[in-house]
């Protein structure tokens, strides 16, 4: 599967992220390609999956739904155990889940608040993001 950076991660948030961040997302995207993303310790789930007493509830399904959204807990500052038995973070990746792609959108603070719809646009084509994600493979 493809790792593919949306257009305002790459230009806004990514260049300003420190390197616990970059290692942290790097592991990611490691096991996004290695086909192994059942090795990753931290929650990943669905952002469509929301609590039903929120008084949004429809329209963020509905938003998580539009846009594939997904979002996994990176670690950062350190992994705690949830009531559920995951562990969670303070930090959190967000991004879409396509069938032949992982599009990286934002990486966010707790609480959990979905990304703007600007973050979600993409103004190339996979090819040419392909192209541009690989000039920057070796940033770490």
């Amino acid at each position: 599967m493809k790792v593919i950076y949306s257009d305002w991660f790459k230009y806004e948030q990514y260049p300003k992220l420190e390197m616990g961040f970059k290692l942290k997302l790097n592991e990611f995207k490691q096991a996004i390609i290695d086909n192994n993303i059942s090795s990753l310790k931290g929650r990943n789930k669905n952002s469509d999956n929301q609590d039903k007493n929120n008084a949004n509830f429809v329209n963020d399904v509905k938003f998580a739904q539009k846009y594939n959204l997904w979002h996994y807990h990176l670690g950062i500052p350190k992994y705690e155990k949830s009531k559920d038995g995951d562990l969670v973070s303070d930090w959190m990746l967000h991004y879409r889940l396509l069938s032949d792609a992982v599009i990286i959108v934002q990486i966010s603070q707790h609480p959990f608040k979905f990304p703007e719809e600007k973050m979600l646009e993409q103004k190339y084509n996979f090819d040419t993001l392909l192209q541009l994600q690989q000039l920057n493979n070796n940033d770490i």
